[in-house]
Order: C-alpha cells, then sequence, then structure tokens
C-alpha cells in the first residue's frame, strides 16, 4: 500500500494554479530585446528572482491570456459574455463595488490574513483583495493570487469515491479492512459510507498530528512552521490510530480529516492510481478546472 503525502486537512488541499501559457526562460544563447534593438527586456525577459516572482509572472500571463478569451468571446456572433466593471459605471454599480471592498476589508479586519472575492453575473463583474497572500511573508494579495482551498478538498475525494461506486469497483457497504487490511487495526466494521459520512468514529486527529511537529504547544512560532510542514498519508493514520476511537461505526457523527485520509488510501488500493491522478483525470479535467493542482 502506498503512502503518498496528504496535506494537512482533508485527504490534502488543493492548490488553484495559474498557467504557465507559454512563458520559458531564454535559453543559452538565445538573442534578448537588447541585443537587437528592441527595447529593454520585459518582466518575462527577466531571470526569475525567487518562488514568489516565478508566481507573479505567472498570474501576470494568465491575466493578459482570460483578457484575450474573454475579448474573443464577446467577439463571437450572439456572445453573451459578462462585461468588466469598468464597462459599467453606473452608480448601482459603484455602490456595489463600494460595498464589495468594505466587505472584502472587513475580514482582514476581523483577523483574516488575506482574502480573495470574485463576483461575475450578466451585467456586473468584480474581483477584489484585502490583506496579505502569506503567513509568514507579506506581500498585498491580489485577486489572481493562489490558496490552498482545505476541506473543500473532501467533496472532490467524495465524487471520485461515488464514481468507483457507480462503476462497480467499490459498494457503500465495502469494509475498509477488505480493501486494505490494517487500515484501522481493530476496527474491523469501518466502510467506505463511514467514512464518506464521517461516521466511522475515527477522530479528526490534525491537532494530534501538528502537535508531533512541535516542542512546545504554547509557541506560535512552531504552530505556524508545524502548519506548513508536509505531512505523508501514514502519519495521520498513525496518530488517529494511536488515539481512542470515539463509537461504533455507523452509530455517531464526528467529522474526521483522518477519515478522508483513509478514503484516498483505498481509492489508491481499488483504482491502482496515485490520488493525485484521479482527481486531475476524473474532477479536475471533466469540470474544466485547468488550474486547479493536487495536493
Amino acid at each position: 500500500m502506498r503512502r503518498r503525502p496528504a496535506a494537512l486537512v482533508a485527504a490534502s488541499a488543493l492548490v488553484v494554479g495559474m498557467s504557465a501559457g507559454g512563458m520559458a526562460p531564454a535559453a543559452a544563447g538565445q538573442t534578448s530585446p537588447q541585443d537587437t534593438g528592441q527595447g529593454p527586456p520585459t518582466s518575462q525577459d527577466q531571470p526569475f528572482r525567487d518562488r514568489l516572482d516565478l508566481q507573479e509572472r505567472l498570474e501576470q500571463q494568465e491575466g493578459l491570456e482570460q483578457q484575450d478569451r474573454l475579448e474573443q468571446q464577446r467577439q463571437a456572433p450572439g456572445a453573451e459574455v459578462p462585461r468588466p466593471t469598468h464597462g459599467n459605471r453606473d452608480r448601482e454599480s459603484r455602490q456595489l463595488e463600494r460595498a464589495l471592498d468594505r466587505a472584502t476589508q472587513g475580514l482582514v479586519d476581523d483577523g483574516a490574513v488575506g482574502v480573495t472575492a470574485r463576483v461575475d453575473s450578466p451585467d456586473f463583474s468584480w474581483r477584489g483583495s484585502a490583506g496579505h497572500r502569506e503567513i509568514d511573508r507579506r506581500p498585498q494579495a491580489r485577486p489572481q493570487d493562489r490558496f490552498r482551498v482545505g476541506s473543500i478538498s473532501k467533496t472532490m475525494v467524495a465524487t471520485v469515491a461515488l464514481q468507483q461506486v457507480e462503476q462497480g469497483n467499490l459498494a457503500l457497504d465495502t469494509k475498509v479492512d477488505d480493501i486494505v487490511p490494517g487500515l484501522f487495526p481493530g476496527q474491523p466494521d469501518v466502510t467506505v459510507e463511514h467514512l464518506l459520512s464521517h461516521r466511522s468514529g475515527a477522530q479528526t486527529a490534525s491537532v494530534d498530528l501538528i502537535a508531533t511537529r512541535m516542542t512546545d504547544l504554547s509557541d506560535w512560532n512552531q504552530f505556524i512552521a508545524a502548519i506548513g510542514e508536509d505531512y505523508t498519508q501514514q502519519d495521520h493514520l498513525d496518530v488517529v490510530n494511536g488515539l481512542p476511537w470515539l463509537f461504533a461505526p455507523g452509530t455517531d457523527f464526528n467529522y474526521s480529516n483522518a477519515g478522508y485520509v483513509a478514503l484516498g488510501v483505498v481509492l489508491e488500493e481499488v483504482t491502482g492510481e496515485d490520488l493525485e491522478d484521479l482527481l486531475e483525470d476524473r474532477v479536475f479535467d471533466e469540470a474544466g478546472m485547468h488550474h486547479s493542482s493536487f495536493p
């Protein structure tokens, strides 16, 4: 049984990413605009300074690509594409913009590190941001920034699980011990449905997992460092299997991140594929989520 890296919450977390759309560093010996008298190099001609610089370049490229796509759609016969806000500057739109700006900033004022938001309708389009993009690095948040979506990934893992049920490769009442023996030692009655519905009796285990990487549980800096570390599926399972089981499977409810980690292990065993590939092929691509990735 494989033990692929898993994110801290859910079966993993997803990163909503931006396409690299044709961008690449110049090859050795390649002529630059400066050499040909075409003017100073653009940001894409400059070497990447660090990971953050690379992300900014990708986001700039994505913004240009999105503008091109929208313009092509607008020019298509019969196209009905939401117009950007700057094309709809009536009083109601301006008032709505200001209200959305205040709401976004209000979340940061209430303690959020960073916020990005987007609204699209047939007559109105708005994107906004407030705060900072990272806890330990303080650049300003921007509407196109990428964030992990945390436990929203559970819905995507559940989608793959139910696809397997639909295809006859699993049943909701399949016992996980029949698929991966010893996954939950001493708990042979846990089923796929129990994992999906948080009714297995497993603890969530996230706080206990973080604590394994800390020497002082009251140290904020240690906590920030610990939540940024990588944790494997086996790390999650080792921690949850070392905790008391809360109730007999199917008799109660307890939200469990570790339960979805276990579900990811079951799916990998049934399909013979990594969870990363399952999500990309069976969820992201099918839904047109071309800028999403796992973990």
